[in-house]
């Protein structure tokens, strides 16, 4: 848990969309240790994904698929004091 901490900053906030499709925090987490337990949490997601960072409207991202399809995108606000806020949009479709 330690390591996932650390990669946040003091103050970092957390907001996640499921579209309605998927289940997402319905208020924004903040605090390192709060949304690291947060998406500790969810560590079931995380099995079997494949990550690449990509610029999404101008923004360092994460996308996140599996088996080759998107299934989240993650927005990142990141400074020397580590990630500031995060933005999860899960079940992406894509527009191809």
């Amino acid at each position: 848990m330690a390591a996932l901490e650390a990669l946040f900053a003091e103050d970092v906030i957390s907001t996640s969309d499921g579209g309605g499709i998927v289940r997402a925090a319905r208020v924004p987490v903040s605090g390192r240790e709060r949304v690291a337990k947060f998406i500790a949490t969810a560590a079931h997601f995380w099995n079997g994904v494949t990550l690449a960072w990509i610029e999404a409207n101008g923004q360092a991202a994460v996308l996140v698929s599996r088996d080759g399809v998107p299934v989240a995108l993650t927005i990142i606000d990141a400074s020397s004091q580590g990630i500031a806020k995060q933005f999860s949009f899960e079940e992406v479709k894509s527009s191809k």
